[in-house]
């Protein structure tokens, strides 16, 4: 699947491009209510108590849909139906690892936590051998563009210098 993007910098400024969408690109995709054939207005407020100076764009929140300022369903063309839409947006929240509630399975102690030192984003705890070998691993890249993962690393070794630490604090 590719999508088009334009590209906004360098020698081929304005010129159209089709590239495989990141997780993210799909995500925001799925949510428009465009994608129903709805327009839609008031999604995402701005909260002014968020704003940071010199910051454009920050303060932004996300509103439920009974929030929203305006919403005309059957404006525009529509690629799925409305009730097709909703349960979507129902599945896709029911899917997140903070619907349920509950804290992940698992003994890592860095879970959310580690941010890897190459790229920037956060590391996930990966168990192997049912459930007795842990590993920290970039993956993102790998995840949101299917690209090659980043870095992987001993999670035992880390959890035990993270408690040694936390205990002599």
């Amino acid at each position: 699947l590719a999508l088009p993007y334009r590209i906004r910098t360098g020698p081929q400024t304005g010129q159209l491009q089709w590239r495989r969408p990141s997780r993210v690109t799909l995500s925001n995709l799925l949510h428009n209510p465009v994608y129903a054939g709805a327009y839609a207005y008031g999604r995402r407020p701005t909260d002014p108590r968020r704003c940071q100076p010199g910051r454009p764009g920050t303060g932004r929140t996300v509103a439920a849909m009974d929030d929203w300022m305006v919403l005309i369903k059957d404006h525009l063309p529509a690629y799925i139906s409305w009730s097709q839409y909703e349960a979507n947006i129902a599945q896709m929240a029911a899917n997140t690892a903070q619907a349920g509630g509950w804290v992940r399975h698992g003994v890592s102690l860095l879970s959310g936590r580690l941010i890897c030192g190459h790229c920037g984003l956060s590391m996930a705890p990966q168990y192997s051998n049912g459930g007795t070998r842990l590993r920290y691993s970039c993956c993102r890249e790998a995840t949101d563009y299917a690209g090659p993962a980043c870095q992987t690393l001993a999670g035992k070794p880390l959890d035990a210098l993270i408690a040694r630490l936390v205990l002599e604090a």
